[in-house]
């Protein structure tokens, strides 16, 4: 796999978690159990 293939989607994964992420935060039900990246 290229690099930078590689990178990109790894870079629009985050993404996707950072939003999921905040929308999460407004939710108390979800801050309970708290997200570890990887």
């Amino acid at each position: 796999v290229d690099s930078s293939e590689k990178f990109s989607k790894r870079e629009k994964n985050q993404n996707k978690h950072q939003k999921k992420r905040q929308g999460e935060s407004l939710s108390p039900t979800t801050t309970k159990q708290p997200k570890t990246d990887t």
